[in-house]
């Protein structure tokens, strides 16, 4: 339906998913989110049938297949942070890093302070 009403070009991501091939602007995404709120199945949750995934530093962090990593803050190589998961659902913790230079050697991370 959104192929034909926007000319777009999709290709298959998964079983249940296809990703459009080329960028889609502002403009475009919300021109498809009212189109689709004019359908009373799409229309209180739009974002669940049609959602552009930036790949910026939110859905790097959601998308991320390692149970750990060091992943880009913007578009640029530098800075990094780190990211990993604890087992105990969301949350901030300590970390510190200590360098060889201008590389990590070592990194500690209090998930669970003694106090």
């Amino acid at each position: 339906m959104l192929v034909r009403q926007f000319g777009l070009r999709i290709g298959k991501r998964n079983v249940s998913s296809v990703e459009v091939v080329e960028p889609v602007s502002e403009a475009l995404e919300s021109n498809i989110e009212t189109y689709l709120r004019t359908f009373p199945e799409y229309a209180d949750f739009p974002f669940l049938h049609f959602h552009v995934q930036t790949n910026d530093s939110f859905d790097r962090v959601n998308y991320l297949k390692d149970p750990f990593a060091f992943v880009q803050i913007g578009n640029d190589p530098n800075p990094l942070m780190f990211v990993c998961e604890t087992g105990d659902g969301d949350g901030t913790y300590d970390v510190v890093a200590e360098y060889d230079r201008d590389r990590v050697a070592a990194l500690s991370v209090t998930f669970i302070d003694e106090d």
